[in-house]
């Protein structure tokens, strides 16, 4: 019995790294159709449609992806912006994702822009209240097929960096203890509260929770000590939920850079962005700014871990600009 379940994970394990290679392929600007490898524009991959049309290709002969199927997969903050795009990478997967947001009118435009939404539910959820977030696991729940959960992505929160977004010079002492406040209870409380509830569920599917946190828990500039306090909070939650939760529960984290999402804002109205300048490109160690992409390989992967073995780890994304020693000459 011990051989046959070390030879089925060794399977599983291999089934995972051949779909990462396959997965390689659109990352490097083509996609695998048939046997063929087709050209497609790298700047496609931040593209939900594209995305979508790509996953659809490699479906029809993905093992691994019909292995994974029926799988359902909560992610906060889904309307907008990089929550909106893991979401949708991962439904384009076959998964069945809840998209959870407190942004109403974005949350009601987003099936609009999701081109295939069979697999999907859409739940508002504002992650600061507890009832709030007691009905969101209570609705998508009920509104699986299965009734299960096999993944919490917590990326929902406050984005703003500064203690008042409208004022960033303005300093802790001129504002009142309310600014703070309201990062920890949205971003940290938030986080605790998203898998709290949970936690029932994936233990039973012995699943995974993959929480967003931020490069800013391990750098700063001014003003910024609630956004940075809270996203230090969700990376030290981070292992002590791996360490309270193992083996049956995987507990990870991703600390983004600077990701371009701007096309990602459900809001907008197809508005031109300005390119972003070169020096913005060179100052990262990797030569250019971050892509939704870079952070969905890395939140695919956790997902992924049929091996079960990494947990309780914080990973950094943001092209080597903390490991930049930076001084003025």
């Amino acid at each position: 019995m011990g051989r046959l379940r070390a030879g089925l994970c060794w399977l599983e394990n291999c089934m995972f790294w051949m779909n990462e290679c396959v997965d390689l392929i659109p990352f490097l600007g083509g996609v695998m159709t048939s046997g063929q490898m087709t050209c497609v524009p790298r700047k496609s991959l931040n593209s939900c449609t594209d995305l979508f049309a790509i996953e659809k290709e490699k479906d029809k002969t993905n093992p691994w992806k019909r292995m994974k199927a029926m799988k359902h997969i909560i992610v906060t903050g889904a309307a907008n912006g990089l929550g909106r795009y893991l979401a949708t990478d991962l439904l384009t997967r076959g998964y069945r994702v809840t998209f959870a947001d407190a942004d109403r009118a974005a949350l009601q435009k987003l099936p609009s822009l999701i081109p295939d939404t069979k697999n999907a539910h859409f739940q508002y959820c504002d992650i600061s209240s507890e009832d709030s977030v007691k009905k969101l696991f209570e609705d998508a729940i009920s509104a699986d097929p299965e009734g299960g959960l096999w993944g919490l992505v917590n990326n929902a929160g406050i984005a703003a960096a500064f203690l008042d977004p409208s004022n960033p010079a303005a300093t802790m002492d001129e504002l009142p203890s309310s600014a703070f406040m309201s990062y920890v209870n949205t971003n940290l409380v938030g986080t605790y509260m998203c898998s709290r509830y949970a936690v029932p569920y994936l233990r039973k599917s012995e699943g995974c929770v993959v929480n967003i946190a931020s490069t800013r828990a391990w750098m700063s500039e001014p003003n910024c000590e609630g956004y940075a306090a809270s996203k230090g909070g969700v990376v030290a939650l981070t292992h002590a939920m791996a360490v309270s939760l193992g083996p049956n529960v995987r507990v990870n984290s991703v600390s983004p850079g600077w990701i371009d999402v701007r096309h990602l804002q459900t809001d907008t109205k197809g508005e031109e962005q300005e390119e972003l300048r070169k020096e913005d490109h060179e100052q990262h160690p990797a030569g250019r700014v971050g892509m939704p992409e870079d952070l969905a390989r890395v939140v695919r992967m956790l997902v992924e871990d049929v091996g079960g073995f990494i947990t309780g780890q914080d990973f950094v994304v943001d092209g080597g600009m903390t490991k930049k020693m930076i001084y003025k000459e």
